[in-house]
């Protein structure tokens, strides 16, 4: 399937019994799945601020210079969550 074609739900979509499903895999270049980060950057309308952690569990890219990554935040375990890597730093 193209990327592109990916159907992506915004987290204040997702119902109870939603079947999470991301890309699995590592993207040269980006951060190792496993990494701790934290919300470094917030737009209004984030569902999570500065500071919150979570851990990454894949990534897709560089598209434009960026990484898509999948993590699991520490308050949502369990549900993968697509993130810019310009929103991201280490923990």
């Amino acid at each position: 399937m193209n990327p592109d074609e990916i159907p992506v739900k915004i987290l204040r979509e997702v119902e109870v019994g939603d079947t999470p499903m991301f890309p699995r895999g590592h993207a040269p270049g980006a951060l190792p799945n496993g990494t701790r980060v934290r919300k470094s950057r917030d737009d209004p309308g984030d569902t999570h601020t500065i500071g919150d952690q979570a851990t990454v569990l894949s990534s897709v890219g560089p598209h434009e210079g960026m990484f898509l990554y999948f993590v699991e935040w520490d308050d949502l375990p369990r549900i993968p969550v697509g993130i810019r890597s310009d929103k991201l730093s280490r923990a």
